[in-house]
């Protein structure tokens, strides 16, 4: 078995694996710092989408029951349940005052089932069945799609706002400060303060 080479006898002289080391680990810390710093300027944010899901299981709930009902009540319960999932996530949104917010859920929530009715329209002529049903169908899936995804995006983008600062933070507040300064012959009158 060959014995291993010295330092000194390797043709090319063997470098310290730390030696490269020390740049990599500034500018990796630097990164990091950066990076720290750039999240500490963003502002933290409150997420308040679970009040919207709770809006959109009461319009499902109401969609359900109106498919179970008879005697006249499973028109008012359909009625509750449109008017719930079109003004429910927005008027969270407009409570949380997020109105930007609640203008694209409103905008969202009116035009994707239609798009997703319309799409389906469109797949209806590639499904393999010809039972002269296809087109509802694909309109009623693409529809009911159009329905959930609003769901989603209200309570997954929309449902953010700026996070309140702490109790007892610091808040930044006027002060001011009377200033007085007498020298020889002059007495000098001031107010300084911080805004």
């Amino acid at each position: 078995m060959p014995r291993p080479l010295s330092h000194s006898e390797c043709p090319t002289p063997l470098r310290s694996p730390r030696r490269g080391l020390g740049p990599a680990l500034l500018l990796g810390a630097a990164y990091l710092s950066s990076a720290t710093r750039a999240h500490a300027a963003e502002p933290e944010e409150r997420w308040y989408g679970y009040q919207t899901m709770g809006a959109d299981a009461l319009a499902i709930t109401l969609l359900i029951g109106s498919s179970q009902s008879y005697g006249g009540t499973e028109t008012a319960l359909l009625v509750g349940a449109t008017g719930l999932y079109l003004a429910g996530g927005p008027s969270i949104h407009l409570l949380n005052e997020q109105s930007s917010s609640a203008l694209i859920s409103l905008g969202v929530r009116v035009g994707s089932p239609l798009v997703g009715a319309g799409l389906g329209w469109a797949a209806s002529h590639f499904m393999p069945y010809d039972d002269g049903d296809e087109v509802v169908r694909g309109m009623g899936i693409g529809f009911l799609l159009g329905l959930l995804a609003p769901m989603v995006i209200d309570a997954a983008a929309l449902a953010w706002k700026p996070a309140a600062p702490a109790p007892g933070a610091a808040l930044p507040a006027l002060t001011w400060q009377p200033s007085v300064a007498v020298t020889g012959e002059q007495l000098e009158l001031g107010v300084r303060g911080a805004f």
